[in-house]
């Protein structure tokens, strides 16, 4: 009846808007093509198998409805990993739709990869509408950044996945700011704490890069942001929301830290190569437009800043080109601080810096900015020519021969072929393997079948049963007996004895693994995976933030 009830206007914009997410699906559908030849290819990143191990554990704990892992037991042939605390695995549950639809885990994975760029699309669409309030600006940039080189090198080269999946959010959190500082719609700050805690929760990484550059643009426009009373409360309300709807993910991971020696927090993680380039490199690989060696920016996004010289100074005064040129310097300041120019050799040393790992990842951020500036200089020149929605037409045909160009590219480089059965690889947990205990030995870990250890002499065990995070046994006879699990301990395990009601104290053998001790007489245990009180409060934290953020969006819908 809604519908009906419509005026033509109405009708007009809701089918314009119909028709442009329509082709946000098509454009996804060119820019995965590759995806569609069979298997998947990995090309030069072992990434792959990490984040598609992540992605298996994530659909198989919800298919047996445990909800979403704290321990992937994909991981290490089961002993398991603590992933899901260290990258949040919230978004992958969207791929669990589609494997619900019986679809196999890895075509599961390639459908949730185009997803993720059909998300980018709208993330950053409707974002950009709100800066610059031109339909035709706004989906100019949604292209230029969703189909961006660096993008798609990070999605489907490196299969760098958490930061693929961070580029939905980056829109979000440049509007906030925006909102912020020119003081429109102030309650938009509300985007930037949506932005920041999607961030934090996909991958922390590029949330250290990202803060590192909105400190560096404060402390800069300090006028703008700190002596201006409104809008520095507008930046601690987005801070306190982000930490309160990000608590579920954040306290439970500092408290992993806290607690456990892992590699990530006690030796310096190897660093083979920073992967630096030289800004003139860099500018010389993007004009290829190809990435399948090493990351750059792209010729659809430096084509533009040639373009603004054309443009000319009469539209200088434009109060769009202005933005566009202010975001533009920004871009290749932020483009440049990614290679040689800047002493990373020396940097890299710094406690926080360190954690950056490669300084390309700032490319990122310099993807945005370019694609915003890209955009709207590109509008302006195509609406001085003569035939202006001839030239729009041909500006939409170059992309997508340049987006298919490089589908086609990424699909005849050799790599490894993998299929269903070959896509898990229990064995890879990252490069740096940062989360493991710094006493285990992961060889020996992979040599262990998932059984108990025991002494028989000292103990007599029936009914044995290895589940995921959960072992249960009975036992009798036991005298001081002492029992490994076959599981890697991490705070928030817990073991019952089911006839005493009594809590057993776990300790941990010389390779991290479970140990029960001094067990006597009889008994039923059980041991699970229960979380800890930081978790379940940190969890009370994050449901009452997002409470106040409903909250907060009712009322700011009513009063539109």
């Amino acid at each position: 009846m809604k519908i009906i009830n419509m005026s033509c206007s109405q009708k007009r914009l809701l089918s314009h808007q119909l028709l442009i997410l329509g082709s946000f699906i098509l454009a996804t559908l060119v820019s995965s093509s590759h995806l569609f030849k069979g298997g998947y290819v990995v090309i030069r990143s072992s990434d792959f198998y990490f984040h598609f191990n992540r992605f298996v554990g994530v659909i198989e704990s919800l298919s047996s409805g445990n909800g979403l892992p704290k321990i992937n037991t994909i991981f290490l042939n089961g002993w398991g990993y603590p992933s899901p605390l260290f990258y949040g695995d919230f978004i992958l549950s969207f791929g669990f739709i589609f494997y619900k639809l019986g679809f196999t885990a890895l075509t599961s994975y390639k459908l949730f990869l185009m997803t993720l760029t059909f998300f980018c699309f709208v993330s950053t669409y409707y974002s950009m509408k709100v800066v610059v309030k031109k339909i035709e600006i706004a989906y100019l940039i949604a292209l230029l950044y969703t189909l961006s080189t660096f993008r798609l090198y990070d999605l489907f080269v490196r299969n760098a996945l958490g930061e693929a999946i961070a580029f939905i959010f980056l829109p979000l959190i440049f509007v906030g700011m925006w909102s912020i500082r020119s003081k429109q719609e102030p309650s938009r700050w509300l985007l930037l704490a949506l932005g920041m805690s999607g961030l934090v929760m996909t991958h922390l990484l590029t949330t250290i890069i990202v803060i590192i550059f909105l400190l560096l643009m404060i402390i800069i426009d300090n006028r703008s942001y700190l002596r201006n009373k409104t809008n520095f409360i507008s930046l601690l309300k987005a801070a306190g929301l982000t930490l309160g709807l990000s608590a579920m993910f954040v306290w439970p991971m500092l408290e992993q830290l806290v607690k456990m020696k892992l590699t990530i927090n006690t030796n310096q993680l190897p660093i083979k190569s920073l992967f630096l380039t030289d800004f003139g490199k860099l500018i010389q690989q993007s004009l290829s437009n190809h990435a399948l060696v090493s990351g750059n920016i792209g010729l659809l996004l430096l084509a533009p800043l040639v373009i603004r010289g054309i443009l000319g100074r009469d539209k200088a005064n434009n109060s769009l080109v202005k933005l566009a040129d202010t975001v533009a310097i920004l871009g290749v300041l932020t483009m440049m601080a990614g290679t040689s120019l800047l002493p990373w050799d020396t940097l890299i040393k710094l406690p926080i810096i360190s954690f950056i790992q490669f300084p390309f990842r700032w490319l990122s951020i310099a993807t945005l900015l370019l694609a915003i500036s890209g955009g709207i200089y590109l509008f302006e020149w195509t609406n001085s020519a003569v035939q202006v929605k001839l030239a729009r037409v041909a500006l939409l045909i170059l992309i997508t021969f340049l987006t298919m160009s490089y589908s086609q590219k990424i699909s005849r480089t050799k790599g490894d072929k993998v299929i269903n059965q070959t896509a898990i690889q229990p064995q890879q947990i990252g490069t740096g393997e940062e989360y493991l205990p710094i006493e285990t030995d992961k060889t020996w870990v992979l040599s262990q079948t998932r059984a108990l250890r025991y002494n028989k002499s000292q103990i007599e065990i029936s009914q044995e049963s290895v589940a995921g995070t959960t072992i249960t046994f009975n036992y009798e006879n036991a005298n001081q007996a002492q029992v490994s699990l076959p599981l890697l301990y991490y705070p928030g395990y817990q073991a019952i004895n089911n006839v005493s009601k009594e809590k057993l104290v776990i300790t941990t053998g010389k390779h991290g693994e479970m140990v029960l001790n001094s067990l006597n007489g009889k008994g039923e245990i059980q041991v699970s995976y229960e979380g800890t009180l930081i978790q379940k409060v940190s969890l009370c934290v994050s449901l009452i933030s997002t409470i106040i953020l409903g909250m907060f969006l009712t009322k700011r819908w009513k009063h539109h």
